[in-house]
């Protein structure tokens, strides 16, 4: 299972792009060329810590019984037991190394 939507590079790098090519623009809305700098660093710095929480809501969701029933009823008996445990064991060894 990938977690590439997580991996904010892409829209970071267009982030640079664009303030390279408009920088005129980045100086409207964003006062400076800094101001906006510090906004991509924001982005870098939060990268992991909107992962955190999306995968929490994944496991709430997946432990909901009526989520379970259906989920089980489409994959196979325990499949939201396993679809659980992946995500609480990516939770804690990602945790472990962003901390």
């Amino acid at each position: 299972m990938s977690f590439k939507e997580f991996d904010l590079s892409d829209y970071i790098h267009a982030l640079e792009d664009f303030k390279s090519n408009q920088t005129e623009e980045v100086k409207k809305h964003w006062g400076s060329v800094e101001n906006f700098d510090k906004f991509i660093q924001k982005i870098r710095k939060d990268e992991s810590e909107v992962a955190k929480p999306f995968i929490n809501t994944l496991i709430d969701t997946y432990s909901n019984d009526s989520i379970q029933h259906i989920t089980d009823r489409k994959y196979g008996k325990e499949a939201s037991d396993y679809i659980i445990k992946a995500f609480r064991y990516y939770s804690e060894n990602n945790s472990a190394r962003n901390n």
